[in-house]
């Protein structure tokens, strides 16, 4: 892109090219002009597209976008923010298929879950006690958990999750691995 330089002397305006920025030239009329710098093209923070002559956007860091792009992040700004407000984690009840906090079941092994109303009404499959499908403020518990394979029953520290999300004892976990 070439520089515009205008004489001081005879008021002619040239076009220099960009590699002369910077430097000292003649003018024809014989007055040492300095060419200034090309300034820095702007390019697109997410595409690289140069848009020092486009309509463009600029975020809060400097990073330049063209209008598409900015576009772009605004709706991921907007999905990003209700993922955030989402992601709390609701379990179905086995029994009423009421969708419940963690804080609002039980787990009644094999991974079925029950509300705590319906357990307090003796509706729940044949388990023997209560026990909340996730500990309450990131503490390990004192009740024990089911095995989802073999139906046993072991410490919270003895159990793992199976790639499909299962709970498991390490003895089953290891013969999942296995096949």
């Amino acid at each position: 892109m070439p520089i515009t330089v205008r004489c001081i002397s005879c008021g002619k305006v040239a076009q220099v090219k960009d590699e002369l920025g910077g430097k000292k030239v003649k003018c024809r009329c014989g007055a040492v002009l300095a060419v200034p710098t090309a300034a820095a093209p702007k390019a697109c923070a997410s595409c690289g597209v140069d848009v020092t002559r486009s309509k463009r956007a600029k975020d809060a860091k400097g990073n330049y976008y063209c209008e598409v792009c900015w576009k772009g992040q605004a709706e991921a700004a907007k999905v990003g923010a209700a993922a955030k407000a989402d992601d709390v984690i609701y379990y179905p009840c086995y029994t009423c298929e009421a969708l419940c906090t963690a804080e609002e079941v039980y787990d009644a092994g094999r991974g079925q879950t029950v509300c705590k109303k319906c357990w307090a009404a003796g509706k729940r499959p044949a388990a023997s006690a209560p026990t909340p499908a996730i500990p309450a403020g990131g503490g390990e518990q004192s009740e024990d958990l089911f095995c989802e394979s073999c139906m046993g029953s072991f410490p919270p520290s003895q159990l793992k999750m199976g790639a499909d999300g299962s709970v498991l004892c390490k003895n089953c976990l290891k013969s999942a691995q296995r096949v």
